[in-house]
């Protein structure tokens, strides 16, 4: 029962981890690499910054549980330092963030966490570009958790896997991937890119693990720009998806017309979409585990698709996103078919004062027979106030609501949570050239 609430609490928590995020990454479409460019006059830099993170954070129901909800109350001391070298064919960053955190309720936020982000770019000739990136988490604090909202997936939106929380497990988390374009001409390019993902949970009671899941990924694009405004893609990709509780695992291949649309000077609209077949197997771990998974092989075509619309303004933002896929179901629920809605606003006030709201929505059914879908909501509103250059004041609430089609466990959580931070942040140059 203690496992099946960590589930229904890591669930409901998927799609929370995106609302700390100051703001949402600029969509991009699968295979579409976010390529740097080079510094002009053959500047080089390079920077060295140092920062400190305190926040006082509440929380109505830290168990996620609706039926037993707990509150507590976290203190969290997070300092950072970073390191940015930028040549002028290649740009190299790293960063790294202990935490320590206090609860006055659950002994277990009490033990120190670590995030560690690495990116490294490089111009290997005019036409090639490499990059390679590596993100690392380790933590008991749920509120930690929240960082890797903010990993870039250059793969593309098909390629994401979930986020996902626990209050009260130990989660280490992997990502890494490494991306290759080559530029044809002045108006096409190809690349590929491949990616591995791992992460899995232990009690912290006892070092059982509570579950686990793993990625792999690979694919190839080819994009032709049209016209000025206007860029459609192929996007070929394969994904094998392993969980170890359920154990199951699946092979998905797809094949994806992409396009990019400038509609205005400040409007934008990237999609995605194409078919998706997939091959998914369970183990039951009998002794007749291989009989029973060679009888549960499920082969089935379906589509994926979907779309990111950006329209920027002066002094306001607006974010629509939506994407159907099957992902890794949170390393908890198996592998699941997932289907995400979002939309975010940002506003600049004043020069000091920022805010933005933001709500998702997510619907996962899992692809094994006996488990019932899962529809969790969110939404989140803050605000930050820069008081000088280097020390701001941020405020942030947010709200998450699970439910399930299983009438026993039709309302799972209510959860309901309060973050004041004060953020100090400073970076010191220590060199720069021209060549």
């Amino acid at each position: 029962m203690c496992l099946k609430l960590l589930i229904f609490a890591a669930l409901l928590l998927v799609s929370e981890a995106r609302l700390q995020a100051q703001s949402l990454s600029d969509p991009i479409l699968p295979g579409e690499i976010p390529l740097f460019a080079t510094q002009e006059g053959g500047i080089r830099e390079n920077s060295f910054s140092l920062g400190l993170r305190t926040s006082v954070d509440f929380d109505d129901d830290a168990l996620g549980t609706a039926r037993s909800k707990q509150s507590d109350l976290l203190t969290i001391v997070e300092p950072h330092v970073g390191w940015n070298v930028s040549r002028p064919a290649a740009k190299w960053a790293i960063d790294y963030r202990p935490g320590f955190s206090n609860s006055r309720v659950l002994g277990t936020y009490n033990l120190p966490s670590e995030f560690l982000n690495g990116s490294l770019e490089l111009a290997v000739t005019k036409r090639l570009r490499l990059r390679a990136h590596e993100t690392f988490l380790r933590t008991n604090n749920a509120f930690d958790q929240l960082q890797t909202s903010q990993l870039i997936s250059t793969s593309g939106a098909a390629n994401l896997l979930n986020s996902n929380i626990i209050t009260t497990a130990r989660m280490n988390n992997e990502q890494a991937g490494m991306d290759l374009a080559y530029s044809l001409g002045p108006r096409s390019m190809v690349g590929l890119n491949g990616t591995f993902y791992n992460v899995s949970y232990t009690s912290s009671s006892d070092a059982r693990e509570l579950g686990a899941a793993r990625a792999a990924s690979a694919n190839t694009f080819y994009s032709y720009r049209l016209t000025r405004h206007n860029s459609i893609g192929v996007d070929w990709n394969v994904q094998e998806l392993v969980s170890r509780d359920p154990h199951s695992r699946s092979l998905v291949e797809r094949v994806l017309y992409t396009q990019a649309m400038l509609l205005t000077a400040s409007n934008k609209l990237t999609f995605f979409l194409g078919p998706e077949h997939s091959a998914f197997r369970t183990d039951s771990g009998s002794s007749l585990s291989e009989t029973i998974s060679a009888l549960s092989r499920q082969k089935e075509w379906s589509w994926t698709g979907g779309a990111n619309y950006v329209c920027s303004r002066k002094s306001t933002t607006l974010l629509l996103g939506w994407n159907r896929r099957i992902s890794d179901g949170a390393a908890l629920e198996g592998i699941v078919r997932l289907s995400s809605t979002s939309a975010e606003v940002r506003q600049v006030l004043t020069r000091r004062w920022k805010i933005n709201a933001l709500a998702s929505e997510d619907h996962a059914q899992g692809l094994a027979v006996r488990t019932e879908p899962l529809s969790y909501v969110s939404v989140a509103f803050g605000a930050t106030r820069a008081i000088t250059p280097r020390l701001s004041l941020d405020v942030r609430y947010w709200h998450a609501h699970a439910t399930t089609s299983n009438p026993v466990a039709a309302n799972l959580a209510n959860h309901n949570r309060l973050s004041a931070s004060l953020i100090y942040n400073f970076t010191a140059p220590v060199s720069r050239q021209h060549r």
